[in-house]
């Protein structure tokens, strides 16, 4: 997984809690 910020994930369409 990326370590990027929660914000980014989300930003990005990502799922943040997988």
């Amino acid at each position: 997984t990326y370590k990027l910020k929660k914000a980014d994930l989300q930003a990005q369409g990502f799922d943040i809690n997988k």
